[in-house]
């Protein structure tokens, strides 16, 4: 009997160790599956952040146009007419304050708001004075 069990477990850990390659080989391959599909995701995440930055990019592209399209508008196009150097020079200074005011935040508009509500009380005042 002790013969029997000698040879059974043999039998079985050289069938182990035969099999033993195709679990590592098993192994190995769903190991590369998951690093595959990691590295899918991976690469489609990447993908989507450089497609923010591209459209981001055209965005500030537009943007640059339409700032040059005012400022040939504004500037260039006087000169072609054959207006004065000083009113260019004047468009020039109003393209400048008003891009910065852009920059800044602050509207044009309420600043002329607040100078003609002045401007209009005091004719008012001088008017019935």
């Amino acid at each position: 009997m002790n013969a029997s069990l000698e040879m059974l477990d043999g039998e079985t850990m050289e069938d182990f160790l035969n099999n033993v390659p195709d679990i590592l080989i098993s192994a190995y391959l769903i190991v590369g599956i998951f690093v595959a599909l990691a590295l899918f995701v991976f690469a489609f995440l990447i993908f989507r952040a450089v497609l923010g930055v591209i459209k981001s990019v055209g965005r500030v592209v537009n943007n640059v146009e339409r700032a040059s399209d005012v400022a040939v508008d504004r500037i260039v196009t006087p000169l072609e007419e054959g207006l004065s150097f000083a009113a260019a020079a004047g468009n020039a200074v109003g393209f400048a304050t008003s891009f910065l005011s852009g920059l800044t935040g602050k509207s044009t508009k309420k600043q002329s708001d607040k100078s003609g509500k002045g401007k209009g009380e005091s004719k008012k005042k001088q008017e019935w004075g």
